[in-house]
């Protein structure tokens, strides 16, 4: 009898464990995965935003692997994310320092542009008209609950590349011993445009001559513009050009190669009402 209920007790045992293993939920695993260039060509080191449209690179990468169900929406299941980092930043690991671009479904490749990766490297703090080294990964993300997601990153892809600013373009109207930096500034109308810089500003009087600086406002190596006859613009020379009379200012520059040119007009009052322009006293 005690046999019996010795037998009997160890099979209940062991049918409670197996009923126990069964009903337990599976666990999601974060493993990594790789990312890949599989571009046809190298991806161009210096971007042109006259070449917007041209492939910049190819990126493939393997599923991410949970190790449970993942879905196939966005909504509910898995995601990715591209994300964009400058290596030379000490703090490029904080959230608000690098740049996610999310990908809205669960494919696991993605062609990027000459625009689409500019925009995309523009937008880090520490952009700069020169050479940067930037890391690019892919985050695979699981759950749509901020704090309750499961998140892996893949395998990162290092390149060094030149972006362009997408910023206005100006120029310093800067006075003899003056710094460009701190000198008042003329502003075009769009980052690709160079035939419109406009301005208005209080100067002392003095000879001032034209600074250009790169894309992004670095005054290093600026190009100067001087005067030549009739209010021509003389690339890397020409005179000063003279301000005798201390107010406020409208300045514009035109630096359309074959048509350099600039104004300097002297506004004794500025208007209230009406139009800008129209409420204009010169002199």
């Amino acid at each position: 009898m005690k046999n019996i209920l010795k037998t009997t007790f160890f099979a209940f045992l062991l049918v409670s464990f197996v009923s126990c293993t069964n009903d337990k939920e599976p666990v999601a695993v974060l493993n990594g995965f790789e990312l890949r260039d599989v571009s046809e060509s190298a991806p161009p080191s210096v971007l042109l935003q006259e070449n917007d449209s041209q492939t910049f690179i190819d990126l493939e990468w393997d599923r991410a692997d949970y190790g449970v169900p993942t879905g196939n929406t966005g909504t509910t299941g898995l995601v990715y994310n591209i994300i964009v980092k400058d290596r030379d930043d000490p703090k490029r690991d904080d959230p608000d320092r690098l740049v996610k671009s999310v990908i809205s479904r669960t494919v696991t490749d993605s062609t990027l542009t000459i625009k689409q990766f500019n925009n995309l490297l523009s937008r880090l703090l520490t952009f700069k008209c020169s050479p940067m080294n930037v890391e690019i990964t892919i985050e695979s993300v699981l759950g749509n609950v901020p704090g309750n997601q499961l998140i892996q990153k893949s395998s990162p892809i290092m390149i060094t590349v030149t972006g362009y600013s997408l910023l206005p373009k100006t120029l310093a109207f800067v006075k003899e011993g003056s710094l460009p930096l701190s000198a008042p500034k003329v502003i075009s109308s769009g980052s690709q445009n160079i035939n419109d810089f406009e301005g208005y500003m209080y100067l002392e009087p003095g000879d001032y001559k034209f600074y250009k600086p790169d894309g992004c406002g670095d005054f290093t190596g600026a190009l100067l513009y001087g005067a030549g006859a009739d209010r021509v613009l003389v690339e890397g020379g020409g005179a000063n050009i003279n301000i005798p009379t201390a107010g406020n200012y409208y300045i514009t520059a035109d630096l359309t190669p074959g048509g350099l040119k600039y104004t300097t007009q002297f506004y004794k009052t500025f208007g209230v009402f009406g139009t800008a322009l129209s409420y204009l006293q010169q002199l």
